[in-house]
């Protein structure tokens, strides 16, 4: 869990800065590392639901022109996710480092509701009826999972399948 911490970032990837800590504002919020979203949301310098707007601000501005997202959880569902954390946090009584923090999850990992496909065709509906083991356990820690990021076919070698998806994921 402390390399998860150290090395992912929030939703997407982070642009250089000159302080890790410097968020010029709340729509900036997006860029930080996991790691200081748990000191921010900690001290109450930034709130779950500020954290997780910011966050799919951003997904509606670049998503268009990325093509990562296979699948999103609804904005309520994700809402909801961010409200019940927010509300530990006024308790100071949070779950844990990734309490209240948006997470996209790969398209290998079974997530209740939304579809887990793989990036193969013949999983192109599947919609699993329960988490896998991992997803239980980061919804139980609070993160807030927002929606599952495209694979090759079934995560192997870079083969994409164009019979699953025609779009390509564009990596800036």
């Amino acid at each position: 869990l402390k390399s998860l911490l150290t090395q992912a970032k929030v939703a997407i990837e982070m642009p250089k800065r000159e302080r890790e800590d410097e968020i010029k504002s709340e729509e900036d919020a997006w860029a930080i590392t996991i790691a200081e979203a748990d000191r921010q949301l900690s001290a109450g310098l930034l709130c779950p639901v500020e954290l997780l707007e910011a966050c799919w601000s951003r997904l509606e501005e670049t998503e268009p022109d990325l093509n990562s997202f296979v699948a999103l959880e609804k904005r309520e569902v994700c809402l909801k996710a961010a409200q019940e954390s927010r509300e530990r946090c006024l308790r100071r009584s949070r779950l844990g480092p990734l309490d209240g923090v948006p997470l996209a999850l790969k398209d290998v990992i079974d997530t209740k509701g939304l579809t887990t496909s793989a990036g193969a065709a013949v999983y192109r509906d599947r919609v699993p009826e329960e988490d896998a083991n991992v997803v239980a356990k980061l919804k139980a820690a609070g993160a807030v999972i927002i929606g599952k990021t495209f694979t090759t076919e079934f995560a192997t070698f870079g083969i994409c399948n164009p019979s699953y998806r025609q779009l390509q994921t564009r990596c800036p």
